[in-house]
């Protein structure tokens, strides 16, 4: 699965809801293994936003999906997802 087809199958789990600007960004950033610190300074916002922001993505997909959901976990909670979305 590829970033683009991870942000895409996020969205869907996640529909109606739509994620923020910031959510996109922690995803993408964990997505390519990279820590909050490097991604808040990537981004220019706080490390304690990104954190927040990253702690509400995880209960979102949590909630969503009815796995918990980390941000060391999430590509196979959305594999799950997948497969659980696709039997009858």
């Amino acid at each position: 699965m590829t970033l683009e087809e991870g942000l895409e199958l996020v969205e869907q789990v996640l529909a109606p809801k739509q994620l923020n600007k910031v959510q996109k960004i922690v995803l993408r950033g964990v997505w390519q293994e990279q820590s909050y610190k490097e991604i808040s300074e990537e981004f220019g916002y706080t490390l304690g936003h990104i954190k927040d922001t990253g702690a509400d993505l995880w209960k979102l997909l949590s909630a969503a999906t009815g796995e918990k959901a980390t941000r060391y976990n999430f590509r196979g909670v959305l594999k799950w997802a997948t497969i659980s979305r696709s039997e009858p």
